[in-house]
């Protein structure tokens, strides 16, 4: 393609040079320019284009050497070889210098464009800050989780970030993140300095996101390891403290017949057998608590299951507080029907020994929902208005042996049972409360056919 286009350029060369004023050399440039425009779509590189010039060059200060002295074409020479033709070589390459600078400028464009979907449409953090450390971007999913506007963080940066950035290699920094209302959240960061090809610091790129389910997930684990260890423990214990009663109980009992009626003796083994025999109850929860048998799940639609269990649920309830059943949405939950029972029959005692000195009424609230955990769940709510749950105590509420009720009135061993059957299920129970107000446990409880 470029030979053929030798002639015409080697005319414009001579044109060039031999051009009697400026305004005659202003037309070849145009005229060159114009001839490179045509061979944009031909795709020659600039290289092309320089090694046409320099032959076209070569060939004319050999053509022109042995010119007559005074000659257009001697003076011509003496023009090339001071470099006059140098703004001819550049208006030929102009066009294609700049066709390669919008192409760059496109391309930079479009995986820039592509960079910024990905960092506004991703769900992690992105921030970014300039080589002086100022804050320059933060993308939305950040902006969701912490309501910081990009104005309002770069006033506040050292709230919102402020840890130092490194300069040499990528750092890992898990922190409480601060939000713009002065609340924090855990949060993992990766950091990374972003340099050009001449090593020159040019930003840092941080990557974070949430860890707020991973710690919960966490703590759910430690909580059923710690759940498993003290299962087996007690389980162990029980069987052997369980034949230990046997034997008291049983000699209680024959020392009792023996006794005179009435006696001191008398008095003192029925203390002895009344002891025994709470012990014994003790024993029973114990082994209720550790014992993991299959569950015998079915279908069971909740607003007609609840009607049966009412009048079990009910008796449990202090004389002055009612029992009301709200059937806001039915539904159909997989369960072991008896075992729920068992946890919901706990749950209401534990509602009524919180109201026997208050008033008002228990309610038992059955709905779908759907939570991140659970996408379609059965959702039974026991709500008192008793005195409530401390806050301190309410992280402890289902650990084993965790009571707040007087020694001698509970075991500690019922909301952990109630919280192992219900796991079992594939479920969760959860509980909310307000000292002085009331309090709610919900259980959340796999969908049935």
């Amino acid at each position: 393609m470029l030979e053929s286009l030798a002639p015409t350029y080697r005319g414009l060369f001579e044109r060039y040079l031999c051009a009697g004023d400026d305004l005659q050399r202003e037309d070849v440039l145009l005229a060159a320019s114009e001839l490179a425009k045509s061979l944009l779509p031909h795709v020659i590189s600039l290289d092309d284009m320089l090694g046409l010039h320099q032959r076209t060059q070569a060939r004319l200060a050999e053509d022109w050497r042995t010119a007559p002295a005074g000659s257009p074409h001697a003076q011509a020479h003496g023009r090339l070889a001071a470099g006059d033709a140098t703004p001819l070589m550049l208006a030929a390459m102009l066009p294609r210098q700049l066709q390669e600078a919008r192409e760059a400028r496109r391309r930079w464009q479009e995986e820039h464009g592509k960079v910024l979907v990905m960092f506004e449409q991703t769900d992690d953090f992105v921030l970014v800050f300039d080589a002086q450390g100022q804050l320059d971007y933060l993308n939305p999913a950040f902006r969701r989780a912490t309501h910081w506007r990009l104005h309002q963080a770069r006033a506040r940066q050292a709230d919102l970030w402020p840890t130092a950035l490194p300069a040499q290699h990528t750092g890992h920094w898990t922190t409480e993140q601060a939000c713009a209302d002065g609340t924090r959240f855990p949060a993992t960061w990766s950091i990374s300095p972003i340099r050009d090809q001449d090593g020159q610091l040019l930003s840092h790129v941080c990557i974070g996101r949430d860890i707020t389910p991973l710690r919960r997930l966490e703590e759910r684990v430690r909580q059923n390891d710690k759940l498993r260890a003290v299962t087996t423990l007690a389980a162990g214990v029980a069987h052997d403290f369980n034949n230990l009663l046997g034997s008291i109980i049983g000699l209680a009992e024959l020392c009792a017949l023996q006794a005179e009626a009435g006696s001191l003796q008398a008095r003192n083994l029925g203390g002895i057998l009344q002891a025994s025999h709470r012990a014994a109850g003790l024993v029973k929860e114990l082994l209720n608590f550790a014992r993991e048998t299959p569950l015998q799940r079915q279908p069971v639609a909740l607003g007609e299951w609840l009607h049966h269990c009412e009048p079990l649920l009910a008796v449990s309830l202090p004389r002055h507080v009612p029992l009301r059943i709200e059937l806001r949405q039915d539904a159909v939950a997989m369960i072991d029907a008896a075992r729920i029972e068992q946890v919901l029959l706990n749950l209401v005692k534990n509602a009524g020994y919180a109201m026997r000195e208050r008033p008002g009424e228990v309610r038992l609230v059955v709905d779908r929902v759907c939570t991140q955990e659970h996408p379609e769940a059965a959702r039974i709510q026991v709500i008192d208005q008793g005195e409530g749950i401390s806050p301190d105590d309410l992280p402890h509420i289902f650990d084993p042996f965790f009571t707040t009720k007087p020694t001698g009135d509970g075991s500690g061993l019922g909301l952990s049972a109630a919280h192992g059957i219900v796991r079992h299920h594939g479920g969760q129970l959860e509980v909310a409360s307000t000292p002085g107000v009331g309090t709610a446990f919900t259980l959340l409880l796999p969908l049935g056919g």
